[in-house]
């Protein structure tokens, strides 16, 4: 039984996880003995400090704000060789309503719609070091199975989050929002989110049916909706995005031939689109070309 009694507020103890905030003088006095840098003492309290907290309140949840900032700042520093600790303190939280997950799930599909990075082929991974989304995904991967009872009902994390993944997805397919150099941020969380559907489905978490939704809606726009053709470009670059990460798993382990039925569908009709009679073509010139080099790897399979 431990002799040092700290007695703080939770809030500031919290807060401490942070890489701007020292820490607070309890703490301090605690640790100097460690000979331990500042971070490392924190890096190495968090997860024991979670599970104090639920301990001692009877398992009642941080409050949402709290956890949103823990889920958030752990995410921004995620990198391959912290990658054990973030997972910990991410499942350490008290998940206790749907309403927790969602919040998890937001910050997962925020975070992978900004990574510039996005997905590398497997050719370009030979030191096995992973891009962040990739490392998000994976988080995605080990919470899936993840449930928990709230008000008397079952509430499954993988269904919270595809709920709130199709809720970004119909949002940025909504054609009357610009999707067009005047909103750069849109274009590049529709691609980052097409980025994160293609590794969803090379991971088991979604399936074709899914994919199938996604390039009709897609195909839908770039062809019937009339837009200008910087947009129908920027639509179709997404649908790039989930095709080159599934085509970059299916050309080293060629093992789904219903989803290369919807590519190869997609790709015939957006072919007599842009055929050379057609006075109208929805695609620009870099994105026609983009589109032969698809068709070609298609045809490789």
């Amino acid at each position: 039984m431990s002799n040092i009694i700290i007695k703080h507020d939770i809030d500031k103890i919290f807060s401490c996880q942070t890489d701007n905030v020292y820490l607070i003088p309890e703490l301090e006095k605690y640790y100097v003995s460690t000979g331990k840098k500042e971070m490392n003492v924190l890096k190495d309290l968090m997860y024991s400090m979670v599970q104090v907290y639920k301990s001692c309140n009877n398992g009642t949840n941080l409050g949402d704000t709290n956890m949103k900032n823990i889920i958030r700042e752990n995410l921004n520093k995620i990198n391959n060789k912290n990658y054990q600790d973030v997972l910990n303190i991410l499942q350490g939280l008290n998940y206790s309503s749907g309403e927790h997950y969602k919040v998890l799930s937001s910050e997962l599909i925020l975070k992978s719609m900004n990574d510039i990075m996005a997905y590398k082929s497997h050719d370009s991974n030979s030191n096995n070091m992973k891009t962040p989304s990739e490392l998000y995904v994976d988080i995605i991967i080990h919470f899936s199975n993840f449930k928990i009872m709230s008000e008397g009902k079952e509430v499954k994390f993988k269904s919270v989050f595809l709920n709130l993944c199709n809720e970004y997805f119909t949002a940025l397919t909504n054609s009357n929002e610009k999707m067009d150099k005047h909103n750069p941020h849109r274009v590049s969380n529709y691609k980052g989110l097409m980025n994160l559907i293609g590794m969803l489905f090379v991971n088991n978490i979604v399936d074709d049916k899914i994919i199938k939704f996604c390039c009709s809606k897609i195909l839908n726009l770039v062809l019937y909706s009339k837009l200008e053709q910087d947009e129908s470009d920027n639509y179709y670059l997404g649908y790039e995005r989930l095709l080159n990460v599934i085509l970059c798993v299916l050309e080293k382990d060629k093992n789904s031939n219903s989803v290369l039925d919807i590519f190869k569908d997609f790709n015939s009709k957006i072919s007599v689109s842009i055929d050379v009679e057609n006075k109208y073509k929805p695609l620009r010139m870099s994105a026609i070309i983009l589109h032969k080099q698809n068709l070609k790897r298609i045809g490789e399979l």
